[in-house]
């Protein structure tokens, strides 16, 4: 998979600074129920390349999330740890619990854009960068098989190419969601949406739950 990967994204980015992504550690993923795929919009980084992947599985330092990282990634670990471990917002703390940080070990990660940004993305370049990599995201999901995909204000770029049909509200209404063939689907904001993170993981904590109960191939 890793090869098939690079190589789509070489050829798409020949001459130009790239950043890897996908899953943070096969082991741990392979293993992993259910297995879920968070997929953002672009990494905050200058034109260098680099592997995501790299960065995420030394993401805990001093028994917290890295400075520079935390803003996207809190919500991330606390989504993550509800899904596999059944954790509500309420009853986990990353300060008092820093191992719910390892928990990204079991996930993977990717990312529209595949060339580094700015802090704030600007629609217009997600769009045309999706439309560069198209093909590229689309592999990656299909050889990353995951259970539950978690689009972090991404869904509307992916929404026509899935066909899927009209999503179900969830909880405070941060979080719609569908079911097709053993998958689910949900769009939810970016991680660093200015909304009460209660809301956020416990409304995608619900989602999954219940569509895992519709869907019945679970």
């Amino acid at each position: 998979m890793e090869e098939i990967i690079k190589e789509h994204i070489s050829k798409e980015y020949e001459g130009q600074e790239h950043i890897l992504d996908g899953i943070v550690s096969t082991q741990h993923y392979e293993l992993a129920k259910p297995k879920i795929l968070w997929i953002l919009k672009e990494p905050h980084s200058g034109n260098e390349s680099w592997d995501v992947r790299k960065r995420i599985q030394t993401l805990r330092e001093n028994d917290r999330i890295a400075i520079g990282f935390d803003k996207t990634f809190t919500r991330i670990v606390y989504t993550t740890n509800a899904i596999l471990n059944n954790i509500p917002w309420s009853e986990g703390r990353i300060r008092t619990n820093p191992e719910m940080i390892d928990e990204l070990q079991k996930m993977a990660y990717i990312n529209v854009k595949k060339t580094g940004g700015a802090s704030k993305t600007k629609p217009i370049t997600l769009e045309q960068a999706y439309n560069k990599s198209k093909d590229i995201l689309f592999k990656q999901i299909e050889l990353i098989k995951p259970d539950v995909l978690i689009f972090g204000g991404t869904f509307y770029l992916f929404e026509k190419d899935l066909g899927l049909p009209k999503l179900n509200i969830y909880g405070s209404g941060t979080c719609h969601a569908q079911s097709k063939n053993g998958q689910i689907f949900l769009n939810v904001y970016h991680p660093q949406k200015p909304v009460i993170t209660k809301d956020y993981v416990d409304d995608i904590m619900l989602a999954v739950k219940n569509e895992r109960k519709l869907d019945g191939k679970f």
